[in-house]
């Protein structure tokens, strides 16, 4: 997929996020452009033309460089998506496509790091928890899906299957969700910035360009996840298919998100590590045998 054409489907998928929510929550939600699709470009410009306000006793040049360099990579991993305008294929891209998002989401943790605020501190630490909690349990989940296919390539994986792989591999499918979920920091895993905890956590500081650079990131981050997933989970079909598949598949994020309760960093790694976890062994080691 071009990455440019990745970086304005990520404003419809956040657009999508705010509309059930709002519709969850028996609000209007987004009102700019028709049903509101335009409102998240809107709101991006808009905060790319705010006064920035300089965080003292912080490397500002190195923050917005290390933004870029992790929405960059996220954009980068669209070029591996199957797609008619453009991508790139080869027998290894979806090693590539896990590497470059698990890189950003580091990058990121490293920028709630260097922000020096008690609340971005503690939002840091809890990322870098997380980051080794859920991590696990995503490769794993992923790793299932390539010991079945015995390739590593998106365009392969989509010619093998048959039949759509959550049929097959439904803990696996549920191991994903979970984990994407932690990683899109939606509740119950909003916990690096949950608002009424640590008010905003580690992106309290953040504004103007940073903070746009930031939801752009995480606009990334939601619109590779569920295309991923409905890749390795929902079935073949053409783009304009996956690209439904992908909404579908973002509809049932967004309702988890918004009708389940937010975990403590001890729950969440309790979770993690004592159910979801065994869970991704247990599945994996099933289709070892079967194989």
């Amino acid at each position: 997929m071009h990455p440019l054409l990745a970086f304005f489907l990520s404003f419809f998928y956040e657009w999508w996020d705010r509309k059930i929510t709002a519709r969850i929550q028996k609000r209007i939600g987004p009102t700019y452009g028709p049903f509101g699709i335009f409102q998240p470009f809107y709101d991006f410009l808009k905060l790319l033309q705010k006064e920035e306000i300089e965080i003292k006793g912080t490397n500002n040049l190195l923050i917005i460089t290390l933004l870029l360099l992790a929405a960059s990579s996220l954009l980068l991993s669209f070029v591996f998506i199957p797609s008619p305008f453009f991508f790139i294929e080869f027998k290894g891209d979806i090693v590539v496509i896990v590497f470059l998002s698990s890189f950003s989401f580091f990058l990121l943790g490293c920028v709630a790091y260097l922000i020096p605020s008690p609340f971005s501190a503690i939002g840091s630490g809890r990322i870098l928890q997380q980051i080794i909690s859920f991590e696990i349990p995503f490769l794993l989940s992923i790793a299932t899906v390539i010991c079945f296919t015995e390739s590593f390539s998106f365009t392969q994986i989509h010619k093998k299957q048959v039949i759509p792989f959550i049929l097959l591999f439904p803990i696996a499918f549920f191991v994903y969700i979970y984990s994407c979920l932690g990683k899109l920091e939606f509740a119950p895993f909003s916990i690096p910035h949950a608002e009424t905890e640590i008010a905003g956590g580690w992106k309290v500081e953040l504004n103007s360009r940073l903070l746009a650079i930031v939801r752009i990131c995480k606009n990334l981050e939601h619109s590779l996840f569920c295309i991923l997933g409905s890749i390795l989970f929902l079935g073949g079909g053409g783009f304009l298919i996956l690209l439904i598949k992908s909404f579908v598949l973002s509809s049932f994020i967004i309702l988890l998100k918004n009708t389940t309760a937010r975990y403590r960093i001890d729950q969440a790694l309790k979770v993690f590590w004592e159910k979801i976890i065994p869970l991704s062994l247990i599945q994996i080691i099933i289709v070892a045998l079967l194989k």
